[in-house]
């Protein structure tokens, strides 16, 4: 009988083949694939600048980096105005003061914008004479000098310059003289706006230096006038004594002011520099007048005589 040749091995082929085939379908993985986490970075805020206003904030794409904050904002505030030294005739006006700024911050730009209003200033000074007429400023009947050491000073209280022509005169007349005489008549100077013009006696000596002279001396006790064509523009009655009196026939405005220490003597006391001024006196004018001698003049002590050159005053 023949033999049947390689039976066997094929079989155990076959086997082992079936054996891969089960042991791979047991062991083959699942090929679902499971995603890998993966870590985005998130966005800044943005960032604000003190007193300022944050510019946008959003990080694009991730940035690491915020939106820049807006420039800080400031605001200053504008200041009243200062106060101004008034002059001569009116009172002088305080300057504004500066307008405030604000600043507005944004993208990096700073924009400024003028918003405030200029400050009020205050008035300083004073608001000037309402005479409006040359008056006697300032008289002194005697000084150190004896009873030659005198002076009448005449005051503009007016912003316009005014000549002193022939129609101007200072007239004097003691309580037991019948009429007036002229002590000084104009020559043609000018009396400054708010100036003063001085007219002095034989022994008048000081600073400042006249601008003209007395014909005739001032009696301790008199009556003074000052003309303008033959109208009276100002008086002064004045008198060293209650028992001198002045009645009707002459030319006083009230009462009669009080010329003492000056009496009528040599005495050291009679021959001292004292004056009888006009108030408010000396640098702060002569702008008081009331028409009462008595309370619109002042002894001052020392005198203040002033004359074209001395300046102007309110």
């Amino acid at each position: 009988m023949k033999r049947r040749a390689h039976a066997a091995p094929l079989l155990l082929l076959l086997t082992t083949a079936a054996l891969q085939a089960s042991i791979g379908g047991a062991c083959t993985p699942d090929v679902a694939s499971t995603p890998v986490p993966t870590q985005s970075r998130a966005s800044s805020a943005s960032t604000t600048t003190t007193g300022g206003s944050a510019a946008s904030g959003s990080a694009p794409g991730g940035s690491a980096t915020g939106g820049g904050g807006g420039a800080r904002a400031t605001t200053t505030t504008g200041t009243g105005g200062s106060t101004a030294s008034g002059t001569a005739a009116n009172g002088g006006q305080g300057a504004g003061g500066a307008p405030s700024s604000v600043e507005t911050g944004g993208s990096g730009v700073i924009a400024v914008t003028s918003s405030g209003a200029a400050g009020g200033g205050t008035s300083g000074g004073t608001t000037g004479c309402s005479i409006g007429h040359v008056v006697i400023g300032e008289v002194r009947s005697r000084g150190v000098g004896g009873a030659a050491d005198e002076f009448v000073a005449l005051f503009n209280p007016t912003a316009t310059p005014i000549a002193l022509d022939a129609s101007w005169q200072l007239s004097v007349r003691a309580p037991n003289d019948a009429t007036y005489r002229a002590h000084w008549t104009g020559t043609g100077a000018t009396i400054p706006a708010w100036g003063h013009y001085l007219i002095a006696g034989a022994s008048y000596a000081q600073a400042p230096a006249p601008d003209a002279a007395l014909t005739s001396g001032i009696p301790d006790a008199a009556s003074l006038r000052l003309l303008h064509g033959g109208a009276v523009v100002d008086a002064l009655c004045f008198a060293y004594d209650a028992t001198t009196t002045y009645d009707a026939t002459f030319t006083c405005e009230g009462s009669v002011a009080s010329n003492a220490p000056h009496d009528n003597t040599s005495s050291a006391t009679s021959n001292a520099d004292v004056s009888l001024a006009r108030k408010p006196g000396g640098a702060r004018g002569n702008c008081t007048d009331t028409k009462d001698n008595a309370s619109d003049f002042v002894n001052e002590k020392p005198a203040t005589p002033e004359d074209t050159a001395s300046a102007a005053t309110p």
